[in-house]
């Protein structure tokens, strides 16, 4: 009877491997469900912040094409679509591993009254979509003078 040695650290990548490949089966089926039900294939990071003259908001859209990139306010909703599209000189069998996200996107924010929608501004730079959604002059905090008589 030959003797095997036993290497727990051989046996757990065997189990971190079949966990890997349950969590990408997972992750693939969520998103075509999420394709089927929003038309959207991923959704991108957004940050967003204020000052006092306007509302910011920041995208992460590292590889999409201002061309591919739609925005457009609809009463209170300000809604962001778009596309990221594989290089066309490769198929995707010739990739090893994609984690990057492709397909359709979008997303939708509630904007409020106090924005002014004739000054809303967009630009995209080094991947990031940065839309400027500047406050109405009259809903601005005022600064009251005081004069104090002795």
């Amino acid at each position: 009877m030959a003797l095997i040695r036993w290497d727990p650290i051989r046996e757990m990548e065997g189990i971190r491997e079949g966990i890997r490949r349950v969590f990408e089966d997972s992750l693939g089926r969520m998103r075509k469900e999420k394709a089927e039900g929003s038309g959207a294939d991923w959704s991108p990071a957004v940050d967003i912040f204020h000052d006092p003259d306007a509302f910011i908001l920041t995208m992460d859209l590292p590889g999409v094409n201002k061309k591919d990139i739609g925005i457009h306010l609809d009463a209170d909703v300000l809604t962001v679509k778009g596309s990221r599209k594989m290089d066309k000189d490769r198929k995707e069998d010739d990739y090893i591993r994609i984690e990057a996200p492709y397909g359709s996107f979008e997303r939708s924010f509630y904007v409020p009254a106090t924005v002014d929608p004739a000054r809303i501004e967009a630009k995209l730079e080094n991947g990031v979509l940065q839309i400027v959604l500047p406050v109405k002059e009259e809903t601005k905090p005022k600064q009251i003078q005081v004069s104090i008589k002795s």
